[in-house]
């Protein structure tokens, strides 16, 4: 299950980086995913609660992000 969470998370955040839409606000995603991504970061390799927490927040982020630029 982590390891779906981690693949899932990674994938996610990697393909709303390669969006070619411009939107005005994407410096507001940039500072979020830096911001998870910095919590991420911070977890000890094997503190799974710290990690599953962050990837979900970044998972939550990145889905709702799309739903938004979907128009979804």
């Amino acid at each position: 299950m982590k390891a779906v969470l981690l693949s899932l998370a990674f994938f996610a955040s990697a393909a709303l980086a390669q969006t070619t839409t411009a939107c005005g606000a994407d410096y507001i995603v940039e500072a979020c995913l830096g911001t998870e991504n910095g919590k991420l970061a911070s977890c000890a390799t094997t503190d799974y609660v710290c990690r599953c927490n962050a990837f979900g927040n970044i998972l939550t982020y990145v889905l709702e992000n799309w739903k938004i630029r979907d128009g979804s």
